[in-house]
């Protein structure tokens, strides 16, 4: 049976009138080449194999790191090198906080990888292997002296030119290092950004850039001033008037920045950077959504790209959903576990990820367990992911907990497909209109209404099922 407009993103606005769509644990794809019988099918997402877990040091994995063939990871409060064959060394202990740890390196250049955790910094020497905590600077303490001293507490770190810095958090301070060696803070290599009052909440090094986001306010400083004991200063003509909402929701991806963003007017736009212009990439569903969500400003973003796909993970504590963006199809779909002891969604179980050793690996939100994520991988671990797919009827409203596909059980999907909304990319199906009743909550959570199988073989079927002249 052909279902028209049942090959799409997540689209539930705020009214289901509208549209009514949910694809959990599926994204679409879109057939560009060749003469496929369909113009779009869904993809199950990655599944997920256990690649080695740290239990020494609690968790969560805080950081996954990779550089020159080597991989390192913050879980809990240990620092690690992680090996090819899954076996880890520790090196030392790290101060914990719920915010995810940072890592930046100058490579080869000084050996040195910069570990940021708990608002200390610590220096891991890649040829030695020692592992030391950096003396701290405290301004609110009279007593310690302003002296090459890493800045505490502290928000953010990043590496350019062979300079590392440090943001100092609640403020619009920032300082560097002596080049290429992060153990010498000098007092005089600070400077407070002045172009905006409102304070920074992280910072992030792209393209020799150096990009400051506030609340509010965002601005961009480079190397301008070798000469200067400060070198960086602000880029001229690239005054931002939107800030970040969520520090941990910026990452590198597609050659530019994406982030969930704030500014005077209000909160909860993820944006795309599009040389210095950010550009709305959130839909008016995706939004309606995240303002349910009471944690949103302690989101935590990572991204990889596979077969093509470049995705931006959003993951927000104790949310139903990890929601995704695929920029390949400027489509939103949602990421999730199902929990069968309360019967609900669970965000997905990935917090951070890096490539290594030829493998996407992402470390887990709760625990000290690092998986190996891949598209052949059809479970979590040991725990087979449901697959379901949802076809809202205006008749019906029973909520049904997912079914299992017998084909394929690694694609959990909950896709509740409705009119099509004005905002989907017309290269992937629509839909007539269809009305029905608002039988939905304003809750974020929406229950299934139709269960049937979701399988990697949903194409087959909708290929068997479409005549040659129509999308799925």
């Amino acid at each position: 049976m052909r279902v028209p407009g049942f090959v799409g993103p997540s689209y539930t606005p705020r009214s289901v009138n509208v549209d009514a769509e949910r694809s959990i644990n599926l994204y679409p794809e879109n057939v560009t080449d060749g003469t496929g019988a369909v113009r779009a099918y869904l993809i199950g997402t990655p599944g997920l194999r256990g690649f080695t877990n740290i239990t020494v040091s609690g968790g969560p994995v805080r950081c996954l790191w990779t550089q020159n063939g080597r991989m390192f990871a913050v879980v809990g409060t240990g620092f690690y090198e992680v090996y090819a064959t899954g076996r880890v060394r520790k090196y030392g202990r790290v101060v914990y906080d719920d915010a995810p740890a940072m890592m930046c390196s100058n490579g080869i250049g000084g050996d040195q990888i910069l570990i940021l955790s708990g608002g200390y910094g610590y220096v891991f020497n890649t040829l030695t292997g020692v592992f030391v905590r950096l003396p701290v600077w405290n301004r609110d303490d009279p007593n310690t002296p302003d002296n090459e001293y890493f800045p505490f507490p502290c928000q953010a770190i990043a590496f350019i030119d062979g300079y590392f810095l440090a943001l100092r958090k609640d403020s619009r301070e920032v300082r560097c290092t002596d080049v290429d060696d992060n153990m010498l803070w000098p007092g005089n290599a600070w400077l407070i950004v002045s172009t905006a009052g409102d304070n920074l909440r992280t910072m992030i090094a792209t393209h020799r850039h150096l990009w400051l986001f506030g609340e509010h306010n965002s601005h961009i400083w480079y190397n301008g001033a070798p000469d200067e004991e400060f070198p960086f200063v602000p880029l001229e003509g690239t005054a931002i008037e939107h800030g970040i909402l969520a520090p941990s929701s910026v990452v590198s991806l597609d050659n530019t920045l994406f982030w969930l963003g704030s500014d005077v007017t209000g909160v909860g736009v993820v944006w795309r950077a599009n040389g210095y212009t950010p550009e709305r990439i959130s839909t008016h569903a995706v939004e309606y959504w995240l303002k349910q969500c009471p944690r949103l400003s302690s989101s935590i973003a990572w991204a990889y790209q596979d077969e093509g796909h470049s995705f931006y993970v959003l993951y927000i504590p104790n949310a139903e959903t990890s929601w995704v963006y695929d920029i390949a199809t400027n489509a939103w779909h949602e990421r999730a576990t199902w929990n069968p002891d309360t019967l609900r969604w669970e965000p997905h179980l990935g917090r951070c990820h890096c490539y290594a050793f030829g493998k996407h690996l992402v470390g887990d939100r709760s625990s000290g367990q690092i998986y190996e994520m891949n598209l052949d991988f059809y479970d979590e671990d040991v725990t087979p992911l449901d697959s379901v797919v949802v076809v809202t009827s205006p008749s019906r409203s029973a909520s049904l907990s997912p079914s299992r596909s017998e084909s394929r059980s690694t694609s959990g999907s909950a896709s509740t497909s409705s009119s099509t909304s004005s905002s989907r990319s017309d290269s992937l199906s629509s839909s007539p209109s269809a009305s029905r009743s608002e039988s939905r909550s304003d809750s974020p959570s929406v229950s299934p209404s139709v269960s049937g199988s979701a399988s990697s073989s949903l194409s087959e079927s909708l290929s068997a099922s479409s005549s040659a002249s129509g999308a799925p």
